[in-house]
């Protein structure tokens, strides 16, 4: 039980009910991935088992992946199957809402390629900001290959995954699926499955910064569709950043010396990560933000969408030290909380960020308190999938690999 500063009492049950069993009921063979062993169970299907831990050089040497890319055609888009085209332009257009105009205040940019997707999205998109993105087109035997593709295609299949495409007779979701568990990936996919990351933002103590993802009016709301959840809620307790990453993440400057390795790749990831952060907290590495890779892992509810995620430690800085930088640049990517201009979003980190709400959130579940008890007896279904995962692989890292001796285990912020 959560009190707000308003004097409202948000009641979240740990129950996943109509969501939790329709997964399970797809992805029946998949068995959930064990995070932080020795701690309560949570078998809510949200990543599946095709799960790699990415702490130290040595885990990431043993990740099966260990070449990347289609160096021939590096920048050629993916191209769906013809009989995908018209339900992806279809879907695209249907979810115009949910995209990003540029202005000045956002400084966003338009896709100067957009005339070259191979889908040929209708032209009434080309004036928003659709990013290059990463497609993960197979791995197998030790290699992974990528594709240049753009956000659209990751909107049009593996977000809204549950609908059936004229001329097909299952959904993409089942096309995903094979005896209950996900299908490996594959170059004929009809999904995108572009690349995401995700990270947990954590002062020098271990304390999560929280953000809730949403309209500030509905901070002071007793939301009982809470239990509606989408892989990233529209509202709801989300990550400190996340995003997709972009093809011009890749660090395609770097010489060539033969294969590119996976290393390549999960830097590339982590630079993307670190344009995120900067845009939606206003964080920089110059700030002395510490950034470590979590894990790679595949999202159920998307499909097996991949994503990285990331754990990013200030360890110079407090919890209320973190939350002063963040009110005085005023961040200004707003998108995530549709807002029309950056006043607004001041509000919402302002009211956010103050000492009845995210530090209370925060020490709740520092990485610490996570890494000894997990999530039991707390309160979650608030929690989008992506920012329980986050956290869970957060607090393992904290107890295996985090550089932190007995005074910074201290619980704070209480």
């Amino acid at each position: 039980m959560l009190q707000w500063s308003s004097g409202v009492t948000m009641n979240f049950s740990t129950d996943y009910g109509k969501e939790r069993q329709r997964l399970r009921g797809i992805y029946f063979n998949e068995p959930p991935a064990e995070i932080l062993p020795g701690t309560e169970a949570d078998a809510a299907p949200w990543y599946g088992s095709e799960l790699h831990l990415l702490f130290s050089e040595e885990q990431r040497a043993r990740f099966v992946c260990q070449q990347v890319g289609v160096p021939a055609e590096r920048d050629a888009y993916w191209c769906p199957s013809r009989n995908m085209a018209a339900h992806m332009r279809d879907m695209a257009v249907r979810q115009q809402g949910s995209l990003v105009r540029p202005t000045v205040q956002n400084r966003k940019k338009t896709n100067p390629e957009f005339a070259r997707f191979p889908v040929g999205y209708d032209s009434c998109l080309a004036g928003y900001e659709i990013d290059d993105t990463i497609r993960i087109e197979s791995m197998q035997g030790g290699r992974l290959d990528i594709r240049r593709a753009n956000y659209l295609d990751q909107l049009a299949t593996n977000i809204h995954c549950d609908v059936t495409p004229k001329g097909r007779k299952t959904s993409l979701r089942d096309a995903s699926v094979s005896s209950g568990r996900l299908k490996a990936f594959s170059p004929s996919s009809p999904l995108a499955n572009t690349i995401g990351a995700c990270t947990v933002i954590i002062d020098r103590t271990g304390v999560p910064l929280l953000r809730y993802r949403g309209r500030p009016e509905e901070l002071d709301t007793d939301r009982p569709d809470a239990a509606k959840r989408m892989a990233v809620m529209a509202k709801g307790w989300h990550c400190a950043a996340s995003g997709v990453t972009t093809w011009q993440d890749l660090l395609w400057d770097e010489p060539e010396t033969g294969p590119r390795s996976f290393d390549w790749l999960w830097r590339g990831v982590r630079k993307g990560m670190l344009r995120e952060i900067d845009e939606e907290t206003g964080l920089t590495p110059e700030d002395g933000l510490e950034i470590t890779p979590l894990a790679f892992a595949r999202e159920l509810k998307r499909a097996g969408k991949p994503n990285f995620f990331f754990v990013t430690r200030a360890p110079d800085l407090t919890a209320a030290q973190i939350v002063k930088l963040v009110k005085q640049r005023n961040p200004r990517d707003a998108s995530e909380f549709r807002a029309p201009d950056r006043k607004h979003i001041t509000v919402v980190w302002n009211r956010l960020l103050g000492r009845d709400v995210s530090f209370r959130i925060g020490s709740e579940f520092s990485l610490d308190k996570l890494a000894r008890h997990g999530f039991r007896g707390q309160a979650t279904l608030g929690f989008t999938y992506e920012n329980y995962m986050a956290l869970t692989l957060a607090a393992r890292w904290w107890r295996e690999s985090a550089p932190h001796g007995p005074a910074s285990r201290r619980i704070t912020g209480t």
